[in-house]
């Protein structure tokens, strides 16, 4: 019997994982992902930004992940009962909003659902991490010809997450600063108008810390009043 190190594990190729993605295109699944939303406190079109679909077959809303080259190499999928799995056979990635591109400012979130609602917030050019130390090589390569673009990075509250946010941050030759955020993203929307998210955003990256965002770091490349003037 081979020992562990010995099995080899079978991925899924990119192509694969696109097909699968192609397959949920039809039906229902408008209706189910906006559902979805509600429940989650996410709007139809800040998931559909983060290139969100829905299973009809498993019943799960599918984030795909992808690699440095915007190729699909997994999914993570999320139950109505807020259970979360991945694709078997699929590999770590992270999640892309459409309209993401290297030319702007560049939003890095953990997760697909924080992801969403920076959407909702107002911004589109979005990376989601998997996890709050997770995705670095695929974002370094992304970025990887654009180290004059300036990068935001929110981090969750805990320890463990304005650690990963504040590494990210480091590592990035970029222009970059770490915001630290509410406790759930999520719900702040749901009390909040977008707008008043949008401007809390924006004060918080010149400084306000009586705001419900606080600046957490920034590098000696760039400034919090450099951050706002290309926000646009």
């Amino acid at each position: 019997m081979p020992t562990p190190s010995e099995v080899q594990h079978t991925y899924l190729t990119s192509q694969q994982v696109r097909e699968y993605l192609d397959s949920l295109t039809s039906g229902r699944n408008g209706a189910m992902l906006e559902r979805l939303g509600q429940m989650i406190g996410l709007s139809l079109e800040s998931l559909l930004e983060m290139q969100t679909t829905y299973d009809q077959d498993k019943a799960v809303a599918v984030f795909p992940m992808f690699n440095e080259r915007r190729q699909p190499i997994g999914c993570r999928f999320r139950r109505s009962d807020d259970k979360k799995y991945s694709l078997k056979g699929g590999k770590e990635g992270v999640f892309l909003s459409r309209q993401f591109g290297t030319n702007r400012v560049i939003w890095i979130t953990e997760g697909p659902s924080d992801a969403a609602a920076v959407v909702d917030c107002g911004f589109t050019n979005i990376i989601g991490r998997p996890n709050c130390a997770g995705g670095m090589p695929i974002i370094k390569g992304l970025l990887n010809n654009a180290t004059r673009v300036p990068v935001i990075v929110v981090a969750d509250p805990d320890e463990q997450g304005c650690d990963g946010a504040t590494t990210l941050v480091q590592s990035l030759p970029n222009p970059a600063i770490a915001i630290v955020g509410p406790c759930d993203l999520r719900n702040f929307l749901v009390k909040h108008l977008q707008k008043e998210c949008r401007s809390a955003i924006l004060e918080g990256l010149t400084g306000d810390e009586t705001t419900a965002w606080r600046p957490l770091c920034h590098s000696v490349s760039g400034t919090f009043f450099d951050f706002t003037k290309t926000l646009g």
